[in-house]
């Protein structure tokens, strides 16, 4: 038989084990990952925080890979009103973009409600130093449109 310390020895080990397995796979991403279409925690996965009061998402997708990079990408059509361009940095962070609606290509994979009436028309507007971040005020139709992806 094996006495206490020994046994003590490989439980900590397991234990050891376990913890390190955990930390590791969460870390990669593979906890965290999935694919989400319309739910309502969508707007904190993407902005790490709650929807702010008086925006009307009608819809949303966000997507988080299973790896050990930080990869994801989110879609949202939103009511345009003066709460849903405050939240989104309109008033300060976002700048006017030199691109129009007319000349965003969609990404594979984009879902199919999002800018699908054509042609938007709208300002763009956009993150400096943020390659795929856009917004687009569609205000014939009365939506915003977001996408950002990091791969």
């Amino acid at each position: 038989m094996l006495s206490n310390d020994i046994l003590g020895i490989q439980v900590k080990v397991r234990l050891s084990v376990l913890v390190s397995l955990t930390v590791l796979l969460a870390g990669c991403g593979y906890i965290l990952a999935g694919e989400w279409r319309d739910d309502p925690k969508n707007w904190k996965r993407a902005f790490g925080v709650s929807t702010p009061g008086g925006v009307i998402v009608h819809h949303s997708y966000y997507s988080r890979a299973p790896h050990f990079t930080n990869e994801w990408c989110y879609y949202f059509e939103l009511e345009d009103s003066r709460a849903s361009r405050q939240a989104i940095g309109i008033y300060g962070l976002l700048k006017p973009s030199k691109r129009k609606a007319s000349e965003i290509t969609l990404k594979r994979g984009c879902p199919s409600w999002f800018m699908h009436e054509l042609p938007v028309e709208g300002e763009v507007w956009e993150y400096p130093g943020a390659d795929e971040f856009f917004v687009v005020i569609d205000q014939a139709r009365g939506r915003i449109y977001i996408h950002d992806q990091q791969f």
